[in-house]
């Protein structure tokens, strides 16, 4: 009997207990689900996707933008958010995505295997992404679960629990009912139908019609919180510890998303978009739980616990934080830096303190923190090693800037050498290169004239006196005479004016329409800022290919044309030279082809030491449908 009286006893105190206060908490935007961390403090998550740290007084965004969240679950250090496209994973800073493409309804991790169910059917983890699992036919329904349930994996899926045992999801008990939820209860596994309460016996689901819970209740969710059973249906929550015979009802307002117990026994759950916390949990128990305490040295974060300063005078500064969801504003702080400090100094409610021009020396700090001033939390202490300045004597002074000016000195001779050496090589480099530059020209010169081009020209002019046309013999004289002189004038140079070298080609044209009786025609084309932008190049370049193209090429036909195109392309000059005439196979029939083909050749070998390429072609021909076309590279 008096047992019996005893039982009753301790169940009226804790229905008590459980029908404690209600709090409803401000939120920044709508929460759809909550986990409890390490540090005391709740993850929430919203319906936007917006991952929260709340500490009971304020919520500190961590994370944004995880699309399509639908809750959040703890699995060792991160923190797992199915969503509608995937699966997110968040731990200490570090997000990481999976996207699947579809809805997802659980997660777990089981032996290093990641299994999600989602809208096709179960998936696991490899080789970089989920993969379907070929070998389960089932489908998945939306109320589809996994659980740990201590040492075991379970899940849930339409009427059937399933258990993970060597490697492979076994059944383990099948119903008639729709199976919401389980949890592992008294040495058995619980189970939440959408009629009433059961227990996993012998493979199928036994029905639970004692504790006071109504056999036909609709139950959502199932939560095992410090040996308390808590049970969600129809709008209410109820929560029943063993000896309790009864269930007692804690809230009859909502029906929670997800039910979770912090440090100090209270229960947590979002519900509608709000943060809902009842104080049910030992109220003697007030101690904060210390967080977040790193040291900064001139500038820098040590989160270690043993800390050496370089040079004594550093100013030190230790910051801190704790939590206390029940009482987050009446947490205060005291600090103690041994040996300076005989005992903790004043509580206050500053999250950091600052040690400025610390002697050298070895320190220990400890902190501790209390929001009654009776119950304390105490930190791991911090050792703080600070070390003496270095003395040098002023003889290591002298004898370091002797030698750092030798050195300096032993440098600057080293690179003046080399200096010298680089300038020498560029120099000598230079010279051959003129010299042979010089050679190819001096070359050139001499196969620039052919002496049947004097010997006709000459002879067209005397012809022309013999006709009594003198202003006309007179006018080709002048040309004559203006195009030797112009030859005479560019063997003493290495480059000329374009405009030099387009005067000399008009000379030259003209005296070779007068001996060939203006057999052809001709045009000069110059781009429109080319004359003007004063660009040199080496004499006398083009006219071996015109003399070609009229030689080989119009020579042949009535009504030649020598077409001469100059274009500017930045960094060199296109030269094109076409001719209308009998093309290069016929030309090549002909018997004298020697001359031009070594005049081309040193030529080329001028643009080739110009471009200081020797493996580029500076010259390429082109056959066209009638005649040839000759490009020439000239490098500015």
């Amino acid at each position: 009997m008096v047992t019996r009286i005893l039982l009753l006893c301790i169940s009226f105190c804790f229905a008590e207990m459980l029908i404690s206060q209600r709090y409803t908490h401000n939120v920044p935007e709508a929460m759809i689900s909550l986990q409890s961390s390490e540090d005391g403090s709740l993850i929430t998550i919203s319906q936007l996707g917006n991952l929260y740290r709340y500490d009971g007084a304020e919520f500190t965004l961590l994370q944004e933008g995880l699309k399509g969240a639908i809750s959040i679950h703890k699995d060792k250090e991160q923190y797992i958010i199915p969503s509608k496209v995937g699966i997110w994973k968040w731990s200490k800073g570090e997000l990481e995505q999976q996207l699947m493409n579809e809805e997802c309804y659980s997660y777990i991790s089981i032996d290093d295997k990641e299994f999600v169910l989602a809208q096709t059917g179960m998936h696991l983890y490899k080789e970089g992404r989920y993969q379907l699992i070929n070998d389960w036919t089932t489908p998945i329904t939306s109320t589809a679960k996994f659980y740990q349930l201590g040492d075991e994996s379970y899940l849930s899926n339409d009427k059937t629990i399933y258990k993970y045992k060597s490697g492979s999801w076994k059944v383990l008990a099948r119903d008639t009912l729709e199976i919401n939820d389980m949890a592992y209860f008294l040495k058995g596994l619980w189970v939440a139908t959408d009629y009433g309460l059961r227990n996993v016996v012998d493979r199928s689901l036994k029905r639970i019609v004692k504790y006071g819970i109504d056999s036909g209740l609709n139950i959502d969710e199932l939560n095992v919180l410090d040996y308390s059973l808590y049970v969600q249906g129809e709008g209410k929550l109820f929560g029943w510890r063993p000896p309790d015979s009864q269930v007692s009802l804690i809230d009859y307002k909502l029906s929670p998303s997800s039910v979770v117990k912090d440090y100090w026994g209270d229960i947590w759950f979002a519900e509608g978009g709000n943060i809902i916390q009842h104080k049910i949990g030992n109220v003697n128990l007030s101690k904060p739980i210390i967080t977040n305490i790193f040291v900064t040295v001139n500038g820098i974060v040590h989160t270690e616990q043993e800390i050496t300063v370089k040079a004594e005078g550093s100013d030190v500064k230790v910051n801190y934080g704790a939590t206390h969801l029940r009482q987050p504003k009446n947490i205060k702080f005291q600090s103690l830096l041994s040996p300076i400090d005989k005992e903790y100094q004043s509580a206050t409610t500053d999250r950091s303190i600052v040690y400025t021009d610390l002697p050298s020396g070895e320190y220990t700090y400890r902190l501790r923190s209390t929001v009654d001033g009776n119950q304390y939390a105490y930190s791991n202490p911090i050792t703080i090693k600070v070390k003496a300045k270095n003395v040098v004597s002023p003889l290591w002074w002298i004898l370091g800037a002797l030698c750092l000016f030798l050195l300096i000195l032993a440098l600057f001779s080293n690179y003046r050498l080399q200096e010298y050496r680089v300038k020498s090589s560029l120099l000598t480099t230079k010279l051959r290169t003129a010299n042979d530059l010089l050679k190819s020209q001096q070359k050139t010169m001499q196969l620039q004239m052919n002496p049947h081009f004097l010997f006709n020209a000459l002879n067209s002019i005397q012809g022309l006196v013999t006709l009594n046309r003198n202003v006309e013999a007179k006018n080709y004289i002048r040309t004559f005479s203006r195009m030797m002189r112009s030859v005479l004038d560019f063997s003493t140079v290495d480059k000329i004016d374009l405009q030099a070298e387009i005067n000399y080609l008009e000379d030259y044209l003209s005296i070779e329409q007068m001996t060939r009786s203006n057999s052809f025609d001709y045009k000069i084309i110059v781009g429109d800022t080319l004359i003007e932008d004063d660009i040199k190049i080496p004499p006398m370049l083009l006219q071996p290919f015109i003399e070609n193209a009229i030689i080989h090429g119009v020579s042949s036909i009535k009504e030649g044309l020598i077409i001469i195109n100059i274009k500017d392309k930045e960094t060199y000059l296109l030269c094109t030279i076409s001719d209308n005439g009998i093309g290069r196979e016929a030309a090549s029939k002909k018997k004298d082809f020697s001359h031009k083909s070594v005049a081309i050749s040193l030529t080329n070998e001028r643009l080739r030491k110009l471009s200081k390429s020797n493996n580029q072609d500076m010259i390429q021909y082109k056959d066209l449908p009638q005649g040839t076309q000759v490009n020439i590279t000239i490098p500015l």
